[in-house]
């Protein structure tokens, strides 16, 4: 029986669809929700907090180092500092913020407030709306938080160690980490084929057998 409670909690990630379909959105969009592109694109290359995200000042990013300096005050529950990588698709993003809004400390300001922004959910559940992608809470709705996890994922998906993630996300449990990680099942299809390359009269077609013997002979 699944309670009200896991209903809610469930967690999903983004297709590339889905994200396609959010950005172009957005620039088909009045105004008013232009600043949601720069957070979506940062935090699907990131994987920080939706918190840390809004609250984010000038002075954390070194656009020399290639680093975000993310101070533990920021964090949830955390005992040190953490360090976010900026690379080459979010880069172009900083170097055009860090420009606008200069009398702030922050790097989103709200134009009409003049003001960090302290939550964008409204903006983000207007953009689901227009885009076909309102879904029904617990059950297929996209959160804010989903974006983390999307990119924790893709990081899985392209090889990167658990260890590596945790370090990514900021996590100091792997255990924790592991959570963020969602396989569709495309990615298990794929992945199912690694299976084949395995000589064994059970996972290896026999027509390719032969194939698949002689290069790990070759190999060895």
């Amino acid at each position: 029986m699944v309670t009200l409670f896991e209903e809610i909690e469930k967690e999903r990630i983004l297709t590339p669809a889905e994200e396609y379909k959010i950005i172009e959105q957005i620039k088909q969009s009045d105004k008013r929700y232009k600043h949601l592109k720069d957070m979506i694109i940062i935090s699907l290359n990131t994987a920080m907090r939706q918190g840390e995200i809004l609250g984010m000042k000038k002075d954390w990013i070194d656009m020399k180092e290639g680093i975000i300096h993310v101070p533990r005050q920021a964090q949830k529950r955390k005992k040190k500092d953490k360090r976010v990588p900026i690379n080459s698709a979010i880069k172009p993003i900083f170097k055009k913020l860090l420009k606008k809004n200069k009398e702030s400390e922050y790097l989103f300001v709200n134009q009409k407030t003049g003001n960090r922004y302290t939550s964008v959910q409204n903006s983000w559940n207007s953009i689901l709306k227009e885009a076909g992608l309102k879904g029904k809470p617990g059950v297929d709705k996209l959160r804010l938080h989903d974006l983390r996890h999307t990119a924790a994922t893709n990081l899985a998906r392209a090889g990167k160690d658990i260890k590596f993630i945790a370090q990514y996300l900021g996590h100091t449990d792997v255990k924790t980490s592991a959570r963020y990680i969602h396989y569709s099942d495309e990615d298990l299809k794929k992945g199912a084929e690694v299976l084949v390359r395995v000589p064994s009269d059970f996972t290896t077609p026999k027509k390719d057998r032969s194939q698949t013997l002689r290069a790990c002979s070759s190999a060895g």
